[in-house]
């Protein structure tokens, strides 16, 4: 009795790992199935990692070269900033030369314009002294015309008196 007890159980533990095995290669197919599915979604997956991978370097490239343009912008406005602050100086400085030149100009008018009156104060002045002279010429015209007369009457005179 033991021996087909131990027999019964032996083809028991055989026909459950009969059945098992069969139902392990069905299990198997299915697994394998589902592992070939996996494994199409894990390359699906790699390459869509591997493109998100090469978008996110080309965007950090394309930050990179941004922050450079960013960077030499700041420089050059950085730079010309400097250039206003000094045409500003500069023309400051030209504003500040162009009103000393303005003031310069209207001391030298003002000047021109003071000798212009002292020029014709002196031409009708030299003109009034030309009228004397000339009236005083006239009259020393006159005194030698008379000088003239009074030395020929003189001589008249004097040859009367001298016998």
């Amino acid at each position: 009795m033991i021996k087909r007890i131990l027999c019964t159980t032996c083809l028991l533990a055989l026909s459950f790992s009969l059945a098992l095995t069969g139902c392990n290669q069905a299990e198997l197919k299915t697994l394998e199935a589902e592992l070939s599915q996996v494994k199409e979604q894990r390359n699906q997956l790699q390459n869509n990692l591997n493109e998100q991978t090469l978008s996110l370097e080309q965007a950090l490239a394309e930050i990179d070269t941004l922050r450079k343009r960013g960077d030499e912008t700041t420089k050059t406005i950085t730079a010309q900033e400097e250039q206003i602050r000094e045409l500003t100086t500069s023309r400051n400085a030209a504003a500040a030369k162009l009103n000393t030149a303005d003031m310069r100009i209207e001391e030298l008018t003002t000047l021109q314009n003071n000798s212009a009156a002292e020029k014709d104060a002196d031409k009708h002045k030299i003109e009034e002294l030309e009228k004397k002279l000339e009236i005083e010429t006239e009259k020393v015209h006159m005194l030698q015309e008379q000088l003239k007369h009074v030395r020929a009457a003189v001589t008249r005179l004097q040859s009367t008196l001298e016998p």
